[in-house]
């Protein structure tokens, strides 16, 4: 009699692959969880609501426990009904909370991992004006810990070190002294910033401290610098660190502590109190900061330097940020120039298309006065208007290309979906979701404005990347520029195009710009100066047909393995009956055996 294994997961009806669904995971929530899985515990993870918090509890353990023994209507205190499900399996980390964290701003934590892996999480915190040295701070850590991976955060910066150990006893107790010399590193090297280290591991009932994942994409599109978005090429540095023993982050930190200066650390800690106390009583106290190297030498890490004193006043007055009033500035004869030059330049373009010779300036005076394209009276300064004219048309004339223009036998351009349509489904899934400030309710009272959730179709951003892969390629004035009315031209041109949205363009085109898809270099927006663009390293550059056929030959020669890896571990999330088997992972493991290496022969 054959029996049948039984599996949680339905077979489908149709040989037909099922179609993507918004809410699922992205290529890069599905490579970004591969990468940090063997580092962490994914039956110990956490979330955020006012402060992090671990996803499952330990009482959540124990009625799983009781419920999988065979007891029946099982109750927390306070008689809420427990449900497997939703209390336990639901929770256990997965793409799914990664894709979260990225598109939805739902940050999660982590505890590392019981199998001989784990991850340090050393988190620097700038909360406070005053702490305005945390890049001296990283490059501090960045000296002590080469092999670590490091990135802004919103309040400060952290750094994530691969670690290999044998005891989870000695992993706790290596962190916590971690933390420790590191506290008294930056009070001996005068830095005000502060700095902790998370990332422990849950053991004998002690819960390990919660550690904030690097998946954050919700900052606003004024980057501080290239790490506060998480895209493939910071998935690729993270994957790029080594993973080293944590004996040698235990002799690094046994290095430092006879080197520090108790008297340092005192007179420091005494200042910074100060500092603190003073700051809460008013805001008004400008802290001056000494200039520290942009990298320290391991002289300076290891507190052979100077002590830098931080000198602390009150402010005698205070900086006024209003606008400057007065005049309309009209009657400046720099502005006049520039405003002559402005409205010229059409004029200039169209008389040459029309008439084939570049004008004089009688013609261009014809066209301001014609148009009225001047203050005051006519006839008041005119002696100036026609030198000023004659000035803007010889040196336009020195740097105008004819070929630049076009013409009525330039060939049509033709747009429409399907070359990026593949990167959009990987990068993205269904689309991009995002929080955005209404400012149409804007209370002046409150000074605050309701924050909505904004969801972008994959259709709008294909529509973007065939716009902007014209924009990219095809700089008519060779600038760099990439002005709003050409980018809504060409998107009407678009065939089965998304309709144009103002709100979804500049959501689309910030999340681009941190990917490293585009690049905007120049931000500075004025009457007559648009946004300058170029392509970023990671816009892509094939077709899709390109690409599947690179696919097919990945799997031809075998490398398609690491694909199925990930959609194996998918599946296993869905069979959630082999959680009978894993009893032992909810427990503390015993210490790893060393390898034992055999004897020479």
């Amino acid at each position: 009699m054959s029996t049948q294994r039984y599996n949680s997961a339905c077979e489908s009806k149709t040989s037909k692959k099922r179609k993507k669904k918004r809410n699922d995971p992205s290529q890069l929530a599905l490579d970004s969880f591969d990468a940090f899985e063997p580092f962490i515990n994914v039956f110990d993870c956490g979330g955020a609501w006012n402060g992090p918090y671990h996803l499952i509890t330990k009482e959540d353990w124990e009625l799983y426990r009781r419920r999988k023994a065979g007891e029946t209507n099982l109750r927390y205190p306070d008689g809420t009904k427990f449900n497997a499900y939703l209390h336990v399996v639901s929770n256990i980390f997965s793409p799914k909370h990664v894709h979260k964290h990225m598109e939805e701003g739902d940050t999660s934590y982590y505890t590392s991992g019981k199998n001989g892996l784990g991850l340090l999480y050393l988190d620097i915190d700038a909360h406070h004006e005053w702490q305005a040295d945390e890049q001296w701070a990283k490059n501090v850590l960045k000296k002590l810990f080469p092999f670590g991976y490091y990135r802004a955060s919103g309040r400060g910066q952290n750094g994530y070190l691969k670690v290999r150990y044998t005891s989870i006893a000695e992993f706790n107790r290596i962190a916590k002294s971690l933390e420790q010399q590191l506290k008294l590193l930056f009070l001996h090297l005068g830095i005000l910033c502060d700095i902790e280290v998370k990332g422990t591991i849950t053991h004998k009932g002690k819960s390990g401290s919660l550690a904030k994942l690097p998946f954050n994409q919700c900052y606003p599109c004024h980057m501080r610098d290239e790490t506060d978005h998480w895209n493939y090429p910071q998935l690729r540095l993270f994957k790029a660190c080594p993973t080293v023993n944590l004996r040698r982050v235990e002799n690094i930190i046994g290095r430092l502590q006879p080197r520090l200066d108790d008297e340092k650390i005192q007179q420091f800690q005494e200042l910074k109190t100060e500092l603190a106390s003073k700051l809460e009583k008013t805001e008004d106290i400008p802290v001056l900061v000494p200039t520290k190297p942009a990298s320290p030498s391991l002289a300076d890490v290891g507190g052979l330097a100077t002590h830098n004193k931080v000198m602390v006043a009150k402010a005698t007055t205070t900086l006024n940020l209003k606008p400057p009033t007065g005049g309309k500035g009209v009657a400046d004869e720099g502005n006049a120039f520039s405003r002559n030059q402005k409205v010229l330049l059409p004029f200039l373009r169209e008389f040459y298309k029309k008439h084939r010779q570049f004008p004089d300036a009688t013609d261009a005076l014809t066209y301001l006065r014609d148009n009225r394209l001047f203050s005051g009276q006519w006839e008041d300064r005119e002696y100036r208007r026609a030198k000023r004219v004659e000035q803007i048309l010889a040196y336009t004339e020195q740097t105008f290309d004819p070929d630049m223009l076009g013409n009525e036998n330039s060939p049509t351009l033709s747009l429409s979906l399907g070359r990026f349509s593949w990167w959009v489904r990987q990068q993205f899934g269904a689309g991009i979701k995002a929080k955005v400030v209404d400012l149409c309710q804007f209370d002046p009272v409150s000074m605050t404005a309701p924050v909505k959730e904004v969801f972008v179709p994959a259709q709008f951003i294909e529509t973007f990347m065939e716009v902007a892969d014209v924009c990219l390629n095809s700089d008519p004035l060779d600038n760099k520029a990439v002005p709003t009315n050409r980018i809504k031209k060409l998107w009407t041109m678009v065939e089965n195009g998304a309709a144009w949205n103002q709100r979804y363009f500049q959501i689309v085109r910030d999340r681009l710009d941190r990917m490293g898809v585009i690049r905007i270099i120049d931000r500075r927006h004025h009457e007559g100066k648009a946004w300058r663009w170029v392509a970023g390293s990671e816009f892509p550059a094939d077709s899709w047909k390109e690409h599947q056929q690179r696919y097919e030959e990945k799997i031809l020669k075998g490398e398609a393995q690491e694909l199925c890896l990930v959609k194996n571990k998918l599946e296993n999330n869905k069979v959630h009956n082999t959680l009978y088997q894993i009893r032992s992972g909810f427990q503390a493991v015993s210490p790893l055996e060393p390898a034992v290496r055999p004897p020479p022969t």
